[in-house]
């Protein structure tokens, strides 16, 4: 089977926008190993053949598979598709000329999938409570590093080679698909950086669980709030959730902001518990309330 390309560089915002599901992302990785048929894609997936033939025929529609080969057996003819690399990079160039707000939005699209993911986990563990569990794992660790550029992209090719030999299945004992999220930024100047969270929203919110069981009196509707990227809270946010009768299990990755108008009466009100990887902007006495919440793993205060 001829070799393909080791990157491709998406196109057009429909690429990205077709890429932009964790199913869709299982089957590219997959198809760059080697082409298959859907029926033989999804006995390697544990899926079913005709949940895959929708998505292998939408990435094929924009380009980033190929019917590759065609056999007749048995009468029946058996396609066979394969990437159209072995990896898919998203260009700086493909946002040239969009609204910064549009651009956001795109960028969002893709990195969404994978956010899903940690959520889906998330959920998993504290359903199953496998907190212990030896092959359930979840690992958030922000961090921050000083290097230039270059020593950035070598950084990246070095992990990209440590990681290559665990693309493939071995068959080893207690091999699990284990799924890898890395995202490297260049931290804008501190200036621009108050500028750019004041403009965002919070990013994802999980489900609802479960309410909690309910007394004599009302009891708060418990809530996962699972929040990634720059998350701004304001006074208002804050009131509006209240009013709701939430409180929350708030599970951060990233960053998280609460405005100098949030009380921290209110805080104290709407957060059951509090759980950051990341980076925490807030006055002292907002922060003495999340301290008490518990679960500041990593977390850099501001």
């Amino acid at each position: 089977m001829e070799d393909i390309p080791e990157t491709y560089n998406l196109e057009t915002l429909e690429q990205l926008r077709a890429v932009a599901d964790d199913l869709r992302l299982r089957i590219l990785e997959r198809l760059a190993l080697q082409a298959m048929t859907v029926t033989q894609l999804a006995g390697v997936m544990g899926e079913v053949p005709a949940k895959l033939h929708y998505h292998v025929r939408e990435l094929e529609k924009v380009g980033l598979l190929k019917l590759v080969e065609t056999r007749e057996k048995g009468g029946i003819l058996e396609k066979y598709y394969r990437a159209v690399a072995k990896g898919i990079n998203v260009p700086e160039t493909l946002f040239q000329g969009l609204p910064p707000d549009e651009a956001a939005a795109a960028l969002t699209e893709i990195i969404s999938p994978f956010f899903q993911g940690v959520i889906r986990t998330t959920q998993h563990i504290l359903r199953t409570q496998a907190w212990d569990d030896p092959d359930q794992k979840l690992y958030l660790s922000p961090e921050y590093y000083w290097m230039t550029a270059d020593e950035f992209k070598q950084l990246l090719e070095h992990i990209e080679g440590l990681l290559k030999p665990y693309k493939e299945r071995r068959g080893i004992e207690r091999e699990r698909e284990q799924a890898l999220l890395m995202i490297g930024y260049t931290i804008p100047p501190a200036g621009q950086q108050e500028d750019a969270a004041a403009a965002s929203t919070p990013a994802i919110a999980a489900p609802a669980a479960t309410p909690a069981t309910e007394g004599p009196t009302k009891a708060p509707k418990r809530e996962i709030c699972f929040v990634a990227g720059v998350t701004r809270y304001t006074r208002k946010d804050v009131e509006q959730l209240l009013t709701k009768g939430e409180a929350l299990d708030v599970y951060v990755l990233g960053a998280i902001i609460f405005a100098d108008d949030v009380p921290p009466d209110l805080v104290e009100r709407l957060v059951h518990s509090f759980h950051l990887w990341g980076k925490l902007t807030a006055s002292p006495e907002v922060r003495e309330v999340l301290k008490r919440k518990g679960g500041n793993t990593s977390q850099k205060n501001r």
